[in-house]
């Protein structure tokens, strides 16, 4: 799906009141201009990022 800011914004607020934030996770990667490498994640598990270490 493509959004603009404003139904971006309306989506987000709507899966907010919709889903069972310790049942349900949504991922949503924005894949324009500066942000595409951004991904939000919604509900779910908290994921751990283990990648990162200092030698």
């Amino acid at each position: 799906m493509q959004f603009d800011d404003i139904q971006y914004a309306k989506w987000r607020s709507h899966l907010g009141k919709v889903i069972k934030l310790d049942q349900d996770s949504i991922r949503s990667y924005c894949l324009w201009g500066c942000c595409q490498w951004k991904v939000e994640r919604i509900g779910g598990e908290v994921i751990r990022d283990d990648s990162i270490f200092w030698a």
